[in-house]
């Protein structure tokens, strides 16, 4: 007699984590975020060669040195919100306030 066993059963709708969406939203958000400040550097490059009075060999170790930090930022970012597990609503808004103060001091630079 042939039996089959019946494997997982797939999951429903009802089983799907309701914020799945807000994540990729946040996701599709913070590439988009990253394409476009990449976006803006490419069109600055002649106003930089000309204000700053530069070579283009020089300029491309500054915008290299720009994408590694800023890369670097972003994931040392993620992964502390993995680590920190930002679950709670107040843990959330302190770290969205701190957002602005450390844009401030990027830009004071």
């Amino acid at each position: 007699m042939i039996t089959s066993e019946a494997g997982p059963a797939a999951p429903d709708a009802a089983d799907h984590d309701p914020r799945r969406w807000i994540t990729l939203a946040i996701v599709v958000m913070a590439a988009f975020i990253v394409a476009l400040d990449n976006s803006v550097l490419n069109v600055a490059i002649p106003t930089i060669l000309r204000d700053l009075d530069t070579d283009l060999l020089s300029l491309q170790w500054v915008l290299t040195g720009y994408s590694l930090t800023f890369a670097t930022f972003l994931v040392i970012g993620g992964r502390l919100g993995d680590v920190l597990r930002l679950d709670d609503t107040t843990d959330r808004q302190r770290g969205t306030q701190l957002l602005p103060a450390r844009f401030e001091l990027v830009a004071e630079e």
